[in-house]
């Protein structure tokens, strides 16, 4: 309160003051010098003696002493009005400049909340920071601003920066996210019509590690991947989060850092292994559905996305579709046993299969007649097969949609792909 008092005041008092006083001063040794009369200007206009002695009475210029004081005082009221609506137009306008200027250091000093995992290891945090932006009309001297920056920043463009001082533009950016020491230098330097922006930095502690899951945000801070995206409003504080998910100031994560790390390092390995072009991998709570680790390889810098591969940036554990393969025939045979289609003690020959003009083989060829632990083991095709048509298709899509298998994944995290089943009046394709 105190700064803005002050910051009123030095608008107030230091111009309109000033030129108050200069007109005041200015007036009043014009009035008591200068003799005007009207009757000079009128004599000839009439020859009457009435209608002279009428003008002269009105018109005529009193310069006694008390009509000098009081023609002061009105020309002193008169300045202290106008000054007053001077002063109250600066006030508003200062007003308007002052606020406009505190709601952009607000909107940038609004710490976005901090990211944490589910044991209180910091995800993601704010740093403050600067950034350097010049008025070029207010730059003196261009060539020496710009050696002096350079020695500062050897990687500016020199001749971009200096056709940009010389230009008639009011901003230019000079460097984003300076250091604290380069600005205490710049400052150091006194040139005018350089200025630093106070902003917000988002720093992502562990780097690559929970690129895919926290994403990132852009320079004004908005979300625009990732855990950042999707709770974006949260983490502005645009709106106040679900109960449980704020720890203090901070939004809790169900990931472990010490699992997601683990994770990590294996589907490295496997990539390595197997010479793979990516991989992902999930860690779930079987009690709970929650999510205690995902890594999609490969991965990118969430300090700098702009620098990534498009296949960097794609999420394969979300946004991914597979087909399930082998493990269809888990949940296939499961269903047939809870459905009564079939049974542990039941076999089924796995010699030969034919559905319409297409064969159903098996990877190793297994012949004659096989129980259904058999047929699991052994990952049968044909005999999955032969129990999915005793459960039939009726049943078998009422089954799969209790498993929510038909449905979108729930998952917080912007919206992955909804094409993973398509169901048509023929079936299951």
């Amino acid at each position: 309160m105190k700064r803005k008092i002050l910051y009123y005041l030095k608008l107030c008092l230091t111009y309109p003051i000033r030129y108050l006083f200069l007109a005041i001063i200015a007036l009043k040794i014009l009035f008591l010098r200068a003799r005007f009369s009207l009757y000079k200007a009128y004599k000839n206009l009439r020859s009457s003696s009435i209608f002279r002695s009428n003008y002269l009475t009105v018109f005529a210029w009193d310069n006694s002493e008390n009509s000098i004081k009081w023609r002061t005082t009105v020309l002193v009221a008169a300045f202290f009005i106008v000054y007053c609506v001077v002063a109250l137009k600066l006030i508003m306008v200062a007003s308007s400049v002052y606020v406009n200027k505190i709601g952009a250091f607000n909107k940038t000093d609004a710490a976005r909340v901090d990211i944490i995992d589910r044991n209180g290891n910091l995800l993601a945090v704010n740093l403050p920071a600067a950034s350097l932006f010049a008025n070029p009309t207010k730059v003196l001297e261009p060539e020496l601003a710009v050696e002096k920056l350079q020695k500062i920043f050897p990687d500016l463009d020199k001749q971009r920066l200096l056709e940009q001082l010389k230009s008639d533009k009011r901003f230019v950016w000079i460097k984003r996210d300076i250091m604290p020491k380069e600005q205490e230098t710049i400052y150091n330097l006194g040139m005018p019509g350089f200025e630093f922006e106070r902003e917000q930095k988002r720093i992502y502690t562990y780097g690559n590690l929970f690129s895919h899951v926290l994403g990132y945000v852009g320079r004004d801070m908005e979300g625009l991947a990732g855990v950042e995206k999707y709770f974006d409003k949260f983490l502005s504080g645009q709106e106040k989060a679900a109960k449980g998910t704020l720890s203090g100031r901070s939004l809790q994560l169900s990931l472990d850092t010490r699992m997601q790390s683990i994770l990590h390092e294996e589907i490295d390995l496997i990539i390595k292994k197997f010479s793979a072009k990516g991989a992902s991998g999930i860690l779930v709570d079987p009690n709970n559905g929650e999510v205690i680790a995902l890594v999609s390889k490969p991965d990118f810098d969430p300090h700098y996305p702009g620098s990534a591969k498009a296949e960097s940036l794609f999420n394969m554990a979300t946004q991914g579709v597979y087909e399930m393969g082998s493990g269809m025939k888990a949940l296939t045979l499961a269903i047939g046993l809870d459905a009564k289609a079939t049974s542990m003690r039941d076999a089924y020959d796995l010699t030969y299969m034919k559905v319409g003009k297409f064969r159903v083989k098996d990877y190793h060829t297994l012949k004659g007649w096989h129980t259904v632990p058999e047929i699991f083991l052994n990952s049968s095709n044909i005999g999955v097969s032969q129990i999915m048509l005793e459960i039939g298709r009726i049943n078998l899509r009422k089954y799969l949609k209790k498993l929510k298998l038909m449905a979108r994944l729930d998952i917080d995290l912007p919206r992955e792909p909804d094409h993973y089943f398509r169901l048509t009046q023929g079936g299951l394709i």
